[in-house]
């Protein structure tokens, strides 16, 4: 399973610069974000019975935004934006950044960055203009802000928003090390932490990981969540500076899951269900998904269910697994999806049911524009259970074309049988094979080397044996010719 960490240190320097807000992003209020790649489709609800809430709510936040509060207007703006209501959505939108305009004017610094990050990302109301995201950015650099001092450098450097220019970039950068290090000497764990990546990325055109580590130490000590992330991850995978030391990664992701970060929580349950860096121990596991499970997490619940369907002791486990795996399926998590697909057709499920199976897979394939080839092999084995041969070969050569390797050898194995569905054809199949060789097959190699030197030995044997045929025919026609001209002369 693919674990995942907090991300806003993992997606670089800018995501943590920008702080993006939904609202900049286009995203609905009522629709989390996907996580780590994975494919979660969540679909946007609002019930009837919850619409007198709403309609309080926005009442609420017209009455504050009425008063002048920026962050109430700005909230109406996302909520009417989502609600697919233009007219509100742009009363209440331009409404708000004319607000911060007059702020970011009057010297507002936090005004000046929120309307840095609104031209940079771009919205519905506001495109993206990445010049005049620049100059607020610069407003609010010159006004001593290290987060805007560090926009403006990254802005700088790639020219992004005007020139670039690498000296002038440094120089800025420096500045917001000077006063993030004052911050950090006083105590504060978030500005140790950008200490840290200032030196670690080299933004003042000097990258020191020697000078940096200490600080995200210190970041971590100071109770930060993404310091203690970020260093968990490093003692994890290791590095040309730091020995991996598992042991001392679960502490430090154990840290960062007591503060409830998921993908901590995750890590921590996985440490302890495969006995990494710390001994094994399931129950513990099963605690940490179990806690992830309660959050919403649908990583830990594919996770907590396969605890259950391993564990056959308790019969009711199965019926729990099922309940988890069936939340995950319907929010579109691959790994609890394939899972449950394969308990209902091999009937651990409690009964064999290829149909539900069946129809889980194919969503799978059919809803995502690039489904798990997982998904579309297993769905190919259930056609070939139907006697749909045509649409499982299709679905076969689909996800070898993807790279899948067990579907590239069945593809050449179905090419190599002549009572298969497949087309018989050694040199497809040694296509198939050579394809999985560059893949880093260990195996295909051997097996393509065997087709290709068998199917010419093969060959040889054929031309030598028809040789002998006729070398035999032609002896037997030469001795019959002999006997005649014999007889003749008698």
């Amino acid at each position: 399973m693919k674990t995942r960490v907090t991300q806003s240190f993992i997606s670089g320097m800018l995501a943590m610069l920008l702080g993006a807000s939904p609202l900049y992003a286009q995203e609905s209020d009522s629709t989390p974000p996907a996580t780590n790649g994975q494919e979660i489709q969540n679909q946007p609800v609002e019930l009837p019975s919850m619409e007198k809430e709403v309609q309080d709510k926005l009442a609420s936040l017209k009455e504050s935004a009425e008063q002048g509060d920026l962050q109430a207007m700005c909230e109406l703006w996302m909520r009417y934006d989502a609600r697919q209501n233009a007219e509100q959505s742009s009363f209440w939108g331009h409404r708000y950044v004319s607000s911060l305009t007059k702020k970011a004017e009057d010297g507002d610094i936090n005004s000046m960055i929120e309307l840095g990050k609104l031209y940079y990302l771009g919205s519905s109301l506001y495109p993206k203009n990445l010049e005049t995201s620049r100059s607020w950015y610069a407003k609010a650099a010159e006004a001593g802000d290290p987060a805007a001092q560090l926009m403006l450098a990254k802005m700088l450097s790639s020219g992004i928003g005007g020139d670039s220019n690498l000296t002038k970039s440094y120089e800025w950068a420096s500045k917001a090390l000077e006063t993030y290090e004052k911050r950090a000497d006083n105590g504060d764990g978030q500005a140790a932490l950008w200490v840290f990546l200032i030196h670690e990325k080299g933004l003042t055109g000097q990258q020191n990981s020697i000078v940096a580590f200490p600080f995200l130490v210190k970041a971590a000590e100071l109770n930060d969540l993404q310091a203690q992330t970020l260093l968990a991850l490093k003692y994890k995978e290791g590095t040309p500076q730091l020995a991996q030391n598992l042991t001392e990664a679960v502490k430090w992701f154990e840290k960062a899951a007591n503060q409830k970060d998921m993908g901590a929580i995750m890590e921590v349950g996985l440490a302890y269900r495969d006995g990494l860096g710390v001994d094994k121990d399931l129950a513990k596991a099963q605690s940490w998904f179990e806690q992830g499970a309660k959050l919403g997490d649908p990583y830990a619940m594919t996770a907590l269910a396969k605890l259950y369907v391993a564990d056959d002791s308790q019969p009711e486990n199965m019926g729990k697994a099922i309940n988890l795996l069936q939340k995950v399926s319907d929010i579109g998590e691959i790994e609890g999806s394939l899972l449950l697909a394969e308990l209902y057709e091999t009937g651990k499920a409690g009964e064999q049911d290829s149909d539900k199976a069946y129809a889980i897979l194919r969503r799978m394939v059919d809803t995502s524009s690039n489904p798990h080839p997982k998904a579309i092999v297993q769905l190919a084995t259930l056609c070939y259970a139907k006697d749909e041969e045509e649409q499982g070969d299709s679905l076969m050569k689909r996800a070898a074309n993807m790279g899948y390797v067990p579907a590239i050898y069945e593809v050449a194995k179905g090419h190599l049988n002549p009572f298969s569905s497949f087309t018989w054809n050694p040199v497809v199949s040694y296509y198939y094979l050579e394809a999985a060789d560059e893949l880093g097959d260990p195996d295909a190699k051997l097996y393509a080397n065997l087709l290709l030197y068998g199917g010419v030995g093969f060959i040889v044997l054929i031309c030598a044996l028809l040789v002998w045929r006729f070398h035999r025919f032609a002896k037997r026609k030469s001795a019959e010719m002999d006997a005649m001209e014999k007889d003749k002369t008698k």
